[in-house]
């Protein structure tokens, strides 16, 4: 709202109904909406404080000066920045990452809509913000200006590279970016043996006279065994599950008619995309649930309800609609029940197991049922597994187990001091090797 006139701000307005429009997951809306508040807050108090202290404002260094104040806040060298940090109380220093990602497209496609609408005038407004800096620094301001330029490519023609906001943050995020995710998918994997300790101890305690308690492990196993997102999990309707075959689809909720639902829960519903309606389920964890879910649809499922989603809160409504922290802080108690070590893992943690395990430690069977030796799946088909649209966002769990890579070294190195093996004879070793796969494929030409 304008801090003067106590109107709303009508280009943000717009802005917040365009994303509304686009039916995108809800939290995704959130964080876009609160990227671009924050930004014109910054604004606001960037060019108040500029007119305090009677600074010149070159808009051209608008959004550098953006990212030295997201990334440094309080501690910037810059005393205009400085102050305006203190005045927004921002104590956080935000990482190069989210500015290249989340923060660059929310301003982006604020900025587009802005340009598209033919409303770029409100925009400098905004931007030069009251009358006080006069019509000529103005009028320097905008010919200066990111947005001009950006006016003109599009009235030319549309340019071929998208300019980046933010091109230090982007080189910094995507410096050994892959394997900042991968890190970071395997520290928040929950490890496998600990997944089948939580299930065996809960299970054990045999409350399965009470709802929430077989409600809730139902949804842990089915995270586990499938590796689908929370969101996609709790979207599930009893429609479809193919008892028969043992089957389970994942839909995109925005391709139902949505019967039974209020105004409230179908704002909820979220999609992030998924390539494939299937899922592929594994063991143990399968066996899990399904026990469960028997458990729950004999003795806890409420029939006498209007919408047909598996997932129900205690009053019978969809359990998707319930508040998300309170999910998370339920399943954190679960976890540490077990171990308190645990506690640091979130439900996204069962999906990052379920994509180290089947890449990396999957027994590979032959058609005779035997095992092969070998372990884990092509990336390519871990790709249809997760639901991924892009290979690069299964790349994350192509991880070798560092502690396995250390007990083999270790192996090895006790064997070869053990057995006193000479570099040449591991060297004959390697070659006869060689000899024999080459004179094994001779022989199948």
């Amino acid at each position: 709202m304008n801090v003067h006139t106590s109107e709303y701000y009508e280009p943000f307005e717009a802005y917040v109904r365009m994303l509304l429009d686009k039916e995108g997951a809800t939290t995704t809306t959130k964080q876009y909406a609160e990227h671009v508040s924050r930004f014109l807050d910054f604004l606001y108090e960037y060019q108040t404080v500029a007119i305090e202290n009677q600074i010149d404002i070159v808009a051209s260094r608008l959004f550098a000066n953006y990212e030295k104040f997201l990334i440094k806040g309080k501690h910037n060298d810059d005393e205009l920045l400085k102050q305006v940090a203190k005045n927004l109380n921002k104590t956080k220093n935000t990482s190069h990452v989210s500015i290249s990602q989340g923060i660059e497209s929310a301003l982006n496609y604020f900025l587009e809509m802005q340009l598209f609408n033919n409303v770029q005038e409100e925009h400098f407004d905004f931007l030069t913000y009251t009358s006080e800096i006069t019509t000529k620094q103005k009028a320097k301001i905008k010919k200066n200006s990111w947005l001009s330029a950006t006016t003109k490519l599009l009235s030319a023609s549309k340019p071929k590279i998208k300019r980046k906001l933010f091109p230090k943050a982007s080189k910094r995020a995507n410096k050994n970016g892959l394997n900042n995710n991968k890190e970071k998918a395997y520290r928040g994997a929950i490890p496998a043996n600990s997944s089948i300790d939580f299930f065996t101890h809960h299970l054990s305690e045999q409350r399965f006279n009470k709802f929430s308690v077989v409600r809730d492990l139902l949804m842990y196993s089915f995270l586990a065994t499938s590796g689908v997102r929370q969101s996609e999990c709790l979207q599930i309707t009893v429609d479809d599950i193919d008892f028969d075959k043992r089957e389970i689809r994942i839909v995109n909720p925005f391709t139902r008619t949505q019967i039974g639902l209020t105004e409230k829960e179908e704002e909820c519903l979220s999609w992030k995309g998924r390539v494939t309606e299937k899922t592929f389920l594994i063991q143990p964890f399968a066996h899990i649930f399904w026990g469960l879910l028997e458990t729950y649809l004999s003795t806890h499922y409420k029939t006498n309800v209007n919408h047909r989603y598996l997932f129900q809160k205690l009053n019978g409504r969809p359990f998707f609609a319930a508040d998300r922290s309170e999910r998370s802080k339920t399943f954190k108690k679960y976890l540490r029940a077990v171990d308190q070590s645990l506690g640091k893992h979130n439900l996204h943690g069962f999906r990052h197991l379920y994509g180290f395990y089947v890449y990396n430690y999957l027994p590979i069977v032959n058609s005779k049922g035997e095992a092969t030796g070998e372990q884990g799946m092509p990336l390519g088909f871990v790709k249809i597994l997760m639901g991924h649209a892009q290979i690069s966002s299964t790349e994350v769990y192509a991880r070798e187990d560092i502690d396995l890579i250390e007990f083999v070294i270790a192996s090895s190195n006790s064997y070869i001091r053990k057995k006193g093996i000479t570099p040449k004879q591991l060297l004959s070793q390697y070659y006869t090797k060689q000899m024999k796969m080459l004179e094994s494929k001779l022989e199948e030409l």
